[in-house]
């Protein structure tokens, strides 16, 4: 056995000194313990976007799709004259013109909503966009060779599927998605 530089041979151990042993290797273990703790707490506060549950990360998403859904039509600001340039890089209005509307007109109508859940959501768990980010990139990445009607239809299903949420609103947050570069 051999334990914080102490090393123990099958020889010297005995009935007499079996008490020094396992008092010993007591110790080792509860440092073990306090070693594990300070590794937690330095990992949680330098990557704390890996250390998000998955499960987690779909109930997060959920609810601000949730908040989306619930959202008073007061509180949704229009914004027409939001650069739609990053759209039409991602999204060639001439080869797939129903979908460049369709994304178009939610990041028009959504963007600064969801945007401001986001931040609001970011303020009360810091990981909660860049979680989210990196779920929905990675899940892209997947699926990225394929049409991009397809692509965007098969992201909103595994976002409403795996979020169980609305897929309308799912519609609009791949949307924001796209016109920020995370997908398309």
């Amino acid at each position: 056995m051999e334990k914080y530089g102490d090393t123990f041979n099958s020889d010297q151990i005995d009935s007499s000194n079996i008490a020094v042993i396992y008092a010993h290797e007591l110790e080792n273990i509860i440092r073990l313990c306090r070693d594990k703790k300070q590794i937690r707490k330095k990992i949680k506060g330098k990557e704390n976007s890996q250390i998000v549950d998955e499960d987690d990360i779909y109930s997060r998403i959920s609810r601000v799709v949730d908040s989306l859904s619930k959202a008073d039509a007061q509180l949704i600001r229009t914004d027409h004259q939001l650069n739609v340039k990053k759209i039409k890089e991602k999204i060639n209005p001439d080869e797939f013109n129903l979908l460049f509307r369709k994304v178009r007109d939610n990041v028009c109508e959504y963007y600064g909503f969801v945007n401001d859940i986001f931040v609001e959501r970011q303020k009360e768990q810091d990981v909660v966009y860049t979680a989210i980010q990196e779920r929905i990139h990675k899940h892209y990445l997947k699926i990225a060779d394929r049409d991009k009607p397809v692509v965007f239809h098969e992201m909103v299903d595994w976002l409403s599927k795996d979020a169980n949420a609305d897929s309308e609103a799912c519609e609009i947050i791949i949307s924001i998605f796209i016109r920020k570069c995370e997908v398309l």
